[in-house]
């Protein structure tokens, strides 16, 4: 289970350059297990995007972010990029869930089943809390309705045995 922390770097005095300045503080948020893989994802992310490297800046503080809420389901628009076969894709997503890691997790296994990504090739762009107005892909507007029913899965409308065949009630009086 993935879970969200923010991590905060400074670039060290005596080594600034045109794309840093010791004064400026880098603030990313990375989602990882635990903390060791956190630092190494942001390490990852933070080379490619601001084109520095680690001996150059230090991690000041490091933050778990809770974001976890039982009581209430909520919709998440997750905006992620990903690399297959060479080329890079960018891809936006909706999922119902209770918290923010829990929508990258499942962004991360959608990707996984659907393409065969692997997660250390994506990156979360953006992930936003959408409400019940903002929803645009058909399959989350489906479940935001509160008088949504489900069918009985298990209703078996074939006979079990031929000596009860008169006993088996159609599936429409049962209710």
């Amino acid at each position: 289970n993935l879970k969200e922390y923010q991590i905060i770097a400074r670039p060290n005095p005596e080594t600034e350059t045109k794309n840093l300045s010791s004064n400026k503080l880098i603030v990313h948020t990375v989602f990882a297990s635990n903390i060791v893989q956190a630092r190494s994802r942001f390490w990852n992310e933070i080379t490619s995007m601001i084109k520095t490297k680690k001996a150059r800046c230090k991690i000041v503080a490091e933050r778990l972010i809770e974001d976890y809420c039982a009581d209430k389901i909520r919709n998440f628009g997750v905006h992620y990029r990903y690399k297959y076969k060479g080329k890079g894709y960018d891809a936006y997503k909706e999922f119902r869930c209770l918290s923010r890691s829990e929508a990258v997790f499942m962004a991360i296994n959608d990707l996984k089943s659907k393409h065969n990504v692997k997660k250390e090739v994506m990156q979360i762009i953006k992930i936003k809390e959408l409400s019940d107005d903002e929803v645009k892909k058909d399959n989350v507007k489906a479940f935001i309705t509160s008088g949504i029913e489900f069918g009985h899965p298990f209703v078996n409308r074939r006979h079990i045995n031929k000596k009860f065949k008169k006993d088996i009630v159609p599936t429409e009086e049962v209710e």
